[in-house]
């Protein structure tokens, strides 16, 4: 090879030299820089560079009762405040199941819905518990299951509220008659083995007045003579204010109310809607209803929504046939 040619080559790997250099470089750079900006990546909602590092839980706050959400600077060591706090521990498991069963459609809860037909079927969801008694499928609780006029209820609680106006005179007292015969029955079935623990009587006419002006009464056998006692005494006359007995009936804190009327106006939807609200503050759970009529008397529908909204069971009577 010539000297003139060598010189030339050389002279023409110098030139490329560092074009080929540049290029490599160049092409580093741009890798680097997309790695950089791939492993860099974060989720949505975060400032470039940071990552997420909050944790979501459920936070007992002591001033505010229950909060679920975010919680700035939590981490796997932050103390737990469930155990300690006063507000969850107020809560009892029938009040925690109400408001359960409040987040569901109203055909989903589990309770008693009102019969449509003249006697009625107790529909109740129940459940087992030891000794062979049966627990209240609405309120969670444990309690006796009691009958009354071919209806029950189930609790451990329970008020009888009975009509006793002029109307229930009719055909020598009849109505009356029978009122009495099958309030006195379901007292007497109640028993404390089986769960039940209070009751006490609501008499009614255009006034509402509770048994010996009084709270309610230990289940056992001089109350419940005492209570079929007075009842023999009680005689027809006057008017009917049904929503004043009822309020007065939930007032006293029962689970179960037994509701006798022969009322012969409808109930208003305000009032309707007030006796449900007065029933989801107190701890009446059930109201069960027992209208009295004839046949052929026009139908009245407000009874029976008032079961139906208050996980009862109604039951028509025709007192025709007493």
């Amino acid at each position: 090879m010539t000297k003139s040619r060598i010189t030339d080559r050389f002279q023409w790997c110098r030139e490329n030299l560092f074009s080929w250099f540049g290029s490599v470089l160049l092409h580093a750079l741009i890798f680097a820089g997309v790695f950089w900006i791939l492993s860099t990546r974060n989720e949505p909602g975060t400032v470039l560079g940071e990552r997420r590092t909050d944790s979501v839980g459920i936070v007992f706050s002591k001033s505010r009762g229950v909060s679920a959400g975010p919680t700035e600077g939590a981490s796997k060591t932050d103390p737990v405040e469930q155990d300690t706090n006063p507000v969850a521990k107020s809560m009892s498991d029938s009040e925690i199941q109400e408001l359960a069963q409040s987040f569901l459609p109203q055909e989903s809860r589990i309770g008693i819905m009102a019969s449509h037909g003249g006697t009625a079927e107790n529909s109740a969801a129940g459940f087992a518990l030891p000794g062979g008694r049966v627990g209240s499928g609405n309120s969670g609780e444990g309690g006796q299951t009691v009958g009354f006029s071919d209806l029950k209820g189930t609790g451990r609680r329970f008020v009888y509220v009975l009509d006793r106006s002029e109307s229930m005179k009719w055909n020598h007292e009849r109505p009356l008659r029978y009122a009495l015969q099958e309030t006195k029955a379901s007292i007497m079935s109640l028993d404390t083995g089986q769960g039940a623990l209070k009751f006490q009587l609501v008499y009614y006419n255009h006034n509402a007045d509770v048994f010996e002006n009084g709270s309610l009464l230990d289940v056992n056998e001089k109350n419940k003579k005492a209570v079929c006692h007075f009842l023999d005494s009680l005689t027809p006359t006057g008017g009917t204010d049904p929503v004043t007995a009822l309020q007065k009936a939930m007032s006293l804190k029962s689970e179960v109310i037994f509701f006798l009327t022969d009322a012969d106006e409808e109930i208003p939807p305000m009032a309707l809607e007030r006796i449900r609200e007065l029933r989801q503050k107190s701890k009446t759970r059930q109201i069960h209803v027992v209208e009295f009529g004839r046949k052929s008397d026009p139908v009245k529908h407000s009874f029976r929504q008032l079961a139906d909204e208050n996980n009862g069971t109604y039951v028509f009577k025709d007192i025709e046939s007493f």
